[in-house]
């Protein structure tokens, strides 16, 4: 088994050709599966009309494993809770719409029980959040650190469900402040 985060190179952008690699040597070394931090390919997902370069090339990488046969699982984590307050330039309105959210420190026990149920996630993308909010719902949220912050992305194909079953301790948002503001 393979587990695989890919690396950003200062441009914002991931080394395909690193992932390329990891794919071909997979095939010839018989390896039996591939448990990969994947994101959705936003250009191909809406046609041209949006392009987020770390999502869509996490998302080229995936078909790249899939097209190569390679036996991949794609975990697909949402915005980390943590992140919601650092800047983030973006032309996204993010208004009204619903973001998926998930606190980093409940992802091992998430990934831990996929991969201990690998024939149940196998060849499936699976969303990762523990809770969805709006701008507006995040904002209202005192905290110790406030930061002016803009949200850089809208997708769906996240479900608080399947991480809560895989982890039924994972933390909504409202639990991760009230524990951060402790």
């Amino acid at each position: 088994m393979v587990c695989y985060i890919t690396g950003v190179d200062s441009s914002g952008q991931e080394s395909g050709a690193y992932s390329e690699r990891v794919a071909n040597i997979s095939g010839k070394l018989g390896v039996k599966h591939i448990v990969f931090s994947g994101l959705e390919n936003v250009t191909k997902l809406t046609k041209g009309k949006l392009e987020v370069p770390h999502f869509d090339g996490k998302g080229e990488k995936e078909d790249y494993f899939r097209e190569h046969g390679a036996p991949i699982t794609s975990i697909r984590i949402a915005v980390n809770f943590l992140n919601v307050f650092k800047p983030v330039k973006t032309d996204i309105a993010m208004e009204g719409l619903p973001l998926d959210g998930v606190s980093v420190r409940d992802l091992g026990e998430v990934v831990g029980a996929i991969l201990k149920n690998l024939k149940v996630h196998a060849g499936k993308e699976t969303g990762l959040s523990t809770d969805k909010r709006t701008v507006d719902n995040i904002l209202e949220k005192p905290s110790k650190t406030p930061r002016i912050f803009q949200l850089d992305m809208k997708l769906p194909a996240r479900n608080k469900d399947p991480t809560l079953k895989l982890n039924p301790n994972a933390k909504s948002f409202d639990e991760w402040m009230s524990e951060k503001n402790d």
